[in-house]
C-alpha cells in the first residue's frame, strides 16, 4: 500500500494496482476499464494498419511496372524497408528511342517521405521531355522541392536519358 512500492510497480511497467484488502466491485470495474482500453488500442492499431495499407497501395500505383512499358526494356526489384517510405523510380518515354530513367530516395522512411513521392512523380512528368535535359529537369525539381524539404530532409536522385538505338546515355 505504500507509495514507494506503487510508484516502483508503475515505473517497471505496471498499468494499475489494487490495494489489499480489495473489494470485488472495484476489481471488476478496473478490469472493465482495462478491457475497454485494450479494445480501443486494438481498434486504433487496426485503423492505422488499414490507412498504411491504403497509402502503400497508392504509393505502389505511382510506380511504373516493366510490363506497362515494354519498349524501355527495364526490370526492377522494389522492396521498401517499411510499408511506406520515400523510395521512388520512374521510366518515361522522351522521344523516339529515348527514355528517361529516374531513381530517387527521399531522406526518411516514414509517412511524410511517402507523401513527397507523388510530388516528385508529378514534377518529373511535368518537366521532362525532348526540350528538357536531365540537368534542367533536376534543377527545376530542386527549385520546387527545396522549400518543401525541411528539418534536415533531402532528396537524392539520379536521372538519365538513354537512347535505346545508339546505346548512349546522357
Amino acid at each position: 500500500n505504500d507509495s514507494h512500492h506503487k510508484i516502483h510497480g508503475l515505473e517497471i511497467g505496471g498499468i494499475d494496482y489494487i490495494s489489499k484488502p480489495f473489494e470485488c466491485q472495484e476489481v471488476l470495474a478496473r478490469i472493465r476499464v482495462h478491457l475497454r482500453a485494450a479494445q480501443a488500442y486494438h481498434n486504433l492499431a487496426k485503423s492505422q494498419l488499414a490507412q498504411l495499407s491504403m497509402l502503400h497501395n497508392a504509393q505502389d500505383a505511382l510506380l511504373i511496372k516493366p510490363e506497362d512499358c515494354t519498349d524501355t526494356r527495364f526490370s526492377v526489384y522494389y522492396h521498401p524497408r517499411h510499408q511506406v517510405g520515400g523510395d521512388f523510380y520512374d521510366v518515361l518515354p522522351i522521344s523516339d528511342h529515348i527514355y528517361g530513367y529516374f531513381i530517387a530516395d527521399i531522406c526518411g522512411h516514414d509517412i511524410s517521405a511517402s507523401f513527397l513521392t507523388s510530388a516528385v512523380k508529378v514534377l518529373l512528368r511535368q518537366n521532362s521531355g525532348p526540350v528538357f535535359t536531365p540537368e534542367i529537369t533536376l534543377q527545376i525539381m530542386n527549385s520546387v522541392l527545396l522549400p518543401m524539404l525541411h528539418d534536415g530532409r533531402h532528396l537524392s536522385a539520379c536521372y538519365v536519358h538513354v537512347n535505346r538505338f545508339t546505346h548512349r546515355a546522357k
